[in-house]
Formats: C-alpha cells, sequence, structure tokens
C-alpha cells in the first residue's frame, strides 16, 4: 500500500472505529432484549443471555483498540463478525477496499 493512502486509510479508520463499536453495540443491546423478553423460563432467558454476552466479547467488534500495524487485517474481521459492512471500508483506498473485499 501506498505511503500516502496508508496514513489516510488509518486516519479514516481512527475517526470511525469509535462509532461503529457504538453502533454495534447498540446492535447487540436490540438483540439482548429480544433474548431477556423472549420465552423460556427466568434462568433460561439469562443463560441465553450470558452465552450471547460472551459469545459477543470474544469477539473484536465491542474490545477492539486501533493499532495501525493490524488495521487492515482489524478491518476484515470486522466485517466477518459483521460489525461493519463492505460498504463501510468504502471511503477507504481502493487498496485496502480490494483487499478487504478479497479475504472475506
Amino acid at each position: 500500500m501506498k505511503m500516502e493512502n496508508q496514513e489516510k486509510d488509518w486516519e479514516l479508520y481512527k475517526s470511525k472505529l469509535g462509532k461503529w463499536q457504538e453502533d454495534y453495540a447498540d446492535r447487540l443491546i436490540k438483540e439482548y432484549m429480544k433474548i431477556l423478553t423472549g420465552k423460556g423460563s427466568a434462568a433460561e432467558r439469562l443463560a441465553a443471555l450470558k452465552g450471547r454476552t460472551e459469545a459477543d466479547f470474544a469477539g473484536i467488534g465491542l474490545t477492539l483498540v486501533p493499532n495501525e500495524e493490524e488495521m487492515l487485517f482489524d478491518l476484515i474481521d470486522l466485517v466477518r463478525e459483521g460489525v461493519i459492512t463492505v460498504d463501510d471500508v468504502g471511503d477507504f483506498s481502493e487498496e485496502t477496499l480490494e483487499t478487504v473485499k478479497h479475504f472475506i
């Protein structure tokens, strides 16, 4: 990747990551509410919620800290895990976008 594109992509990544994580957390909360208000006993619903939150926190969507050296891999993982879509990567350089598309 060209140095100029890499620097622009890094700045863009840092500016977008927080909002992506916040949007993802909002989506998860809505899904958690469905679990809590769903069918089953209170214990079953809490167990389902516990399993779900543990799985969600095991992924990178909620816990990712930006790292310039890992940015490209993180973008790929964010798309793979459903935190963002390929469209969310559309503002990045063509090289970054094509790399993400190639690996998802």
